[in-house]
């Protein structure tokens, strides 16, 4: 699983040369949001594929962080130990699975030995979570990093030109934790259906619930937009199922592949799922504490 997730991770960001090269040969009258992350580069610069790396280095670091974060916070003794703890209702008893979404899925599912799988998704959601906090530190570190240093070659001065300044830095990051979202996944499904029925939150979900997470972590007047971000996104992912297809896919085509215009419609619906999901682990967090290896300040109690 993880060789095809890099993979994926690395294709997808692959894209970034070719849509750079498209979006700086257009006239610079039209107005385009990709050519303002570019403005202020040294003149010259158009090293367009080291923008990609760096958002491949994001959607990995998170992917990482949320694997971590499952260690870290104890998630896996409360899934073994998870039918013991029956003084908590479940998210939806009479709920069918709609069969698992990925190898994800799969190993969550694998790892679970048979324990109730209805605790997994109050707990992917704090794996997510935590793992935005991390990836955002982590990123931030970098970012402190680069200001004492002089890059001698353009992928350093393509990313300290992309951390450096505060808004490209969290549009790159918004980016890079969607792409490694979207790379969970081999083929988007075409419907959320009911929430509940998936072992983890579905993909849409999860999406823009780490996108509203981080624009409320963003620093106070900061306001990256995530219309843009999901606009990114879609159309690195529209650009390689175009390249590896015998047809042309656009950015509508894969809003709809990965279903945000049904998570944006049924953004109120989602936001009162997570609700359920943070009532859960407000529960879940003695039993979780127990067993966690992190200390308190690698806690992020999301849910109180």
């Amino acid at each position: 699983m993880a060789q095809g997730l890099v993979e994926n991770m690395q294709a997808v960001c692959g894209q970034v040369e070719a849509l750079m090269t498209q979006v700086m040969a257009m006239p610079p009258a039209e107005p385009n949001f990709l050519r303002d992350v570019w403005a202020g580069m040294p003149d010259g610069n158009t090293d367009f594929s080291s923008y990609g790396s760096l958002l491949a280095q994001i959607a990995f670091d998170f992917i990482v962080h949320h694997e971590l974060a499952h260690g870290g916070l104890g998630h896996e003794a409360v899934i073994k130990n998870a039918s013991a703890f029956e003084d908590t209702p479940h998210l939806d008893d009479e709920a069918q699975p709609e069969g698992l979404d990925d190898d994800a899925d799969r190993a969550a599912a694998a790892s679970a030995e048979g324990g109730d799988k209805s605790w997994n998704q109050p707990l992917e959601a704090d794996a997510d979570l935590n793992g935005l906090r991390y990836t955002i530190q982590y990123v931030e570190h970098q970012a402190k990093r680069l200001q004492s240093v002089q890059p001698e070659d353009s992928m350093g001065a393509v990313w300290k030109h992309l951390l450096a300044d505060d808004a490209r830095r969290w549009f790159a990051l918004m980016v890079g934790v969607s792409i490694g979202l979207g790379c969970l996944i081999a083929e988007p499904r075409r419907s959320l259906g009911a929430l509940s029925n998936h072992s983890h939150p579905p993909l849409p979900a999860r999406m823009l619930v780490l996108l509203h997470a981080a624009r409320q972590l963003q620093p106070p007047g900061l306001k990256a937009g995530i219309p843009d971000v999901l606009l990114l996104v879609t159309a690195l992912f529209a650009m390689l199922r175009t390249a590896r297809g015998s047809q042309t896919e656009t950015a509508n085509s894969a809003l709809r592949a990965f279903n945000v215009q049904e998570g944006i419609a049924r953004f109120e619906e989602i936001g009162q799922h997570f609700e359920l999901l943070a009532s859960q682990m407000r529960r879940l967090a003695p039993r979780r504490d127990l067993a966690r290896r992190f200390p308190d300040f690698l806690r992020w109690e999301w849910y109180a």
